[in-house]
């Protein structure tokens, strides 16, 4: 009998689009390398109580998602940690959220499952998301087997 496996989803829900062109570059290379195991929601960039309340619309569409906000007071994680935290809870779907150049708004925050800070030092939301999209590439390798991790 053959069974069809259908793998959970990862969403990233961002504020604002990539302007910086080595950035979305990055951000293509990474996609690519994951054949789709990403989709990424971009949301317009404004105050943050109008992108809390725009991202909160969204979330409410992605019933059974397993949130985590990016903050500066989130927890740490080296990768191989981060790759233990999405292996489990590899049967749930993912959303990543990344706020705009303020952050992410207090009610956001509270409401979410986890919260993750990529680093004690402060990067551009661009960089952020491409840094989270890398470091979901490196834990899907971790998890897959594959050599891009050398830890």
């Amino acid at each position: 009998m053959l069974r069809l496996m259908i793998l959970p989803q990862t969403k990233i829900l961002a504020v604002g689009q990539i302007k910086e062109s080595c950035i979305l570059e990055g951000m293509h290379e990474y996609l690519k390398r994951m054949k789709g195991r990403i989709e990424i929601v971009e949301i317009k960039d404004s105050t943050k109580e109008k992108e809390s309340i725009e991202i909160t619309r969204k979330l409410e569409k992605l019933d059974r998602f397993l949130t985590v906000a990016l903050d500066e007071h989130g927890k740490e994680m080296t990768s191989l940690e981060f790759s233990e935290f999405i292996k489990n809870n590899f049967n749930k779907n993912l959303c990543f959220i990344v706020g705009g150049p303020d952050g992410l708004d207090k009610s956001i925050l509270e409401g979410v499952d986890h919260t993750l800070a990529l680093s004690r030092m402060t990067f551009t939301h661009e960089m952020a998301r491409l840094l989270l999209v890398e470091q979901l590439y490196r834990a899907f390798s971790i998890i897959d087997g594959k050599k891009y991790h050398r830890g």
